[in-house]
């Protein structure tokens, strides 16, 4: 099952190096990259939440295993989490548990 860390606002992925560290060899860890951070910098930052929800679930969607997945977000990216939540159960064969 692998888990979807969502970072904080003016975070980037490299925020759930440590958990994921950690939790090895546990659960597949993926970590978004918000546009504007670390190796998406060249992109322009997305300045509306669910226009940040939109990529993320269709990121997701396109790497969907049909394995269930858990989403995690610190602050913002708890927001963030719940709304791509919210597109996985509308949309989604297996939604998040």
């Amino acid at each position: 099952m692998p888990a979807v860390c969502f970072p904080h606002a003016g975070g980037s992925a490299s925020y759930y190096y440590a958990l994921s560290k950690s939790l090895a060899p546990g659960p597949d860890m993926l970590a978004l990259q918000y546009p504007g951070r670390q190796d998406r910098v060249a992109e322009g930052c997305v300045t509306c939440l669910a226009e940040l929800a939109g990529h993320a679930y269709a990121a997701l969607r396109d790497a969907e295993d049909g394995r269930p997945c858990v989403l995690f977000g610190h602050s913002m990216g708890s927001v963030l989490a719940f709304e791509v939540a919210r597109r996985c159960q509308e949309r989604t064969a297996t939604p998040p548990v």
